[in-house]
C-alpha cells in the first residue's frame, strides 16, 4: 500500500489539503506535530503531518444525494481523527526514535577556563558558569558549538560590567582621588584634568609629603591649573573658598592618615564624588581588601591604571561586580592625557583574552 504524506499548519488545514487533492478515497492512518526551534529557542515554527493512503473503490457505499456537503466533511473529519489514533507504520521502534543526550558540560568547561584565564574570581565564574548554561540550555534541542559559548560568554562578560558614563562627560563639582601609594592617583588626576580642557578647574592636594607637594606643582604648572597643597583641615577649608568659582575642583590624597581623616571629617561630603585608584596589577584579594579600606567615604566609581602592565581584567571586573561600583577611566601609561580612556564595553573586550572568536565584530551587532 502506497502512503502519502501531507503537511499543514493545522490539523484541519492538512486534512483540507488533502482532501481536495486526492477525494473521497482518501483515508488518514495516523497524524504527527511538529515544531521546530533555532538556537537560543529564537524562529519557533510549528506544523502537522499527516499520513494518508487511496481506498479502493467500492469500499464506501455510495453517500446519499440528500446529504450536504457540510455534514458529509464533519462525518469526514471525524472518522479522520479516529483513524489518526492509529500507530503510524513509519514511526521509528523505541531504539530508533531515541535522541542522543547533547552534554553541555564541556561547553560549559571551556567557558570556565576563558574566566579562570582571565584571572576572574572564582565567585564570578560560579555565578558566570551558571549563567551561560541557563543561556545555552535555551537552544536545546539545537546543538550550541564553541563559537556559540564563546558569544553567549562575551556578552554576559560585557553585560555584566556597571560604568560611570555620567560622570565621564560631566565631572562633578568636588572630585576626590582615593588609592594607595604608588597607585597612580596623582598621575590619573592630571590625566583627567588636561582630557576636559573647556572646564575651569583646580587641583588641591591633601598631603604633609613634600614629594607629593612637589609632583603637584609640576602638574599644576604643566596644566597651566591653579593648585594648593594642604597639610590640615584650615588650609583646606582655605583653598576650597579660594576655588570655589572654579567648574571643578580635584583633590588628591595620600594614603589614609590622620590629616586626610581630619581634612574630611572637617567638611561636609554628601556631594563629593569620592573616586578610587585601583592598579589592575593587583589581586582581586587585594582589591577587595582596598576597597574596604576606604568603604567610610562611599566610594562612587574606580579609575582603574597600569592596564598596560597586566594581561587580564577579570579581577577589576570580579571586584566591580561583587561591590556593586561602577567603571569611570583606565589608564594604560603615563601620557597625558593620551593613555587615558573612558571606561567602555571596547575597552572591557579589548582586554579579555583566550576567545577564538573576534569580540569586536560582537559588539558591532
Amino acid at each position: 500500500m502506497n502512503y502519502i504524506t501531507i503537511e499543514a499548519r493545522t490539523y484541519e488545514e492538512a486534512v483540507k489539503k488533502a482532501h481536495q487533492q486526492y477525494g473521497d478515497r482518501l483515508r488518514i492512518h495516523s497524524r504527527r506535530d511538529k515544531q521546530a526551534r533555532g538556537f537560543l529557542g529564537l524562529g519557533v515554527s510549528r506544523s502537522c503531518e499527516i499520513i494518508c493512503f487511496l481506498a479502493d473503490d467500492g469500499t464506501e457505499p455510495e453517500k446519499p444525494a440528500k446529504e450536504s456537503r457540510e455534514t458529509e466533511e464533519k462525518k469526514e473529519l471525524l472518522r479522520f481523527e479516529q483513524e489518526a489514533k492509529t500507530p503510524d507504520p513509519r514511526k521509528p521502534s523505541p531504539a530508533e526514535r531515541e535522541i542522543p543526550t547533547v552534554s553541555i558540560e564541556p561547553l560549559a568547561e571551556h567557558a570556565v577556563r576563558i574566566l579562570e584565564n582571565n584571572d576572574f574570581s572564582q565567585q564570578y565564574i560560579q555565578w558566570m558558569k551558571a549563567d551561560v548554561v541557563k543561556q545555552l540550555e535555551k537552544a536545546l534541542p539545537a546543538v550550541p558549538d564553541q563559537k556559540d559559548v564563546e558569544t553567549t560568554l562575551a556578552d554576559r562578560i560585557i553585560g555584566s560590567v556597571d560604568i560611570d558614563y555620567a560622570d565621564q562627560t560631566n565631572l562633578p563639582h568636588m572630585f576626590v582621588m582615593l588609592g594607595s601609594e604608588n597607585s597612580g592617583k596623582t598621575t590619573t588626576m592630571a590625566k583627567i584634568a588636561a582630557l576636559f580642557a573647556d572646564k575651569n578647574i583646580s587641583l588641591i592636594s591633601v598631603s604633609n609629603n613634600p614629594a607629593t607637594a612637589d609632583q603637584l606643582a609640576k602638574l599644576g604648572n604643566a596644566l597651566n591649573r591653579p593648585y594648593k597643597v594642604c597639610a590640615d583641615a584650615q588650609e583646606y577649608a582655605d583653598a576650597i573658598n579660594e576655588f570655589s568659582s572654579s567648574d571643578v575642583i580635584m583633590v588628591d590624597t595620600a594614603a589614609p592618615d590622620d590629616v586626610m581623616s581630619e581634612v574630611f571629617k572637617s567638611v561636609n561630603t554628601s556631594d563629593y564624588a569620592f573616586i578610587l585608584t585601583v592598579p589592575a596589577t593587583m589581586k582581586y584579594s587585594d582589591i577587595m581588601m582596598l576597597i574596604n579600606r576606604y568603604k567610610a567615604y562611599h566610594i562612587k566609581a574606580l579609575a582603574v591604571t597600569m592596564l598596560d602592565q597586566t594581561g587580564t581584567i577579570g579581577n577589576i571586573i570580579s571586584a566591580s561586580r561583587d561591590k556593586f561600583i561602577p567603571l569611570l577611566f583606565f589608564t594604560d601609561g603615563r601620557r597625558i592625557p593620551r593613555d587615558l580612556k573612558r571606561a567602555s564595553a571596547s575597552v572591557i573586550a579589548e582586554n579579555l583574552k583566550g576567545f577564538s572568536i573576534d569580540l569586536s565584530v560582537l559588539l558591532q551587532q
